[in-house]
């Protein structure tokens, strides 16, 4: 995910789009972003598991926030790297924009 910054639009089956367009709509689609579909699909899967599954609607409580939490821990993983890759991104342009003006010397 190196420079999500700078990176070109990428090819995928319904066209070209920024690598940022991801994070546009999950933040925000309709208002609210697809994240609230998400999981009000989410709690509609849940209602059918409990009604078809063995288990106990306590077990699939339990399994489900497991499930949420590894979601969560990953979540967070992927915004630190690209909160660190614009960071480091700024740095580098900002750099950049120091030498060209002479303020420092490459190196």
């Amino acid at each position: 995910m190196k420079y999500i910054c700078t990176s070109k639009k990428v090819e995928v089956k319904q066209g070209h789009f920024s690598p940022w367009y991801w994070i546009v709509i999950h933040g925000k689609h309709q208002g609210v972003g697809v994240e609230a579909e998400h999981f009000q699909l989410a709690l509609e899967a849940l209602d059918l598991v409990a009604k078809y599954r063995t288990e106990s609607d306590r077990e699939i409580q339990k399994l489900a926030l497991q499930g949420f939490s590894e979601f969560v821990a990953i979540q967070q993983k992927l915004f630190q790297e690209i909160s660190q890759e614009c960071s480091e991104f700024l740095k580098q342009k900002n750099r950049r924009s120091e030498v060209s003006r002479g303020v420092l010397t490459p190196g």
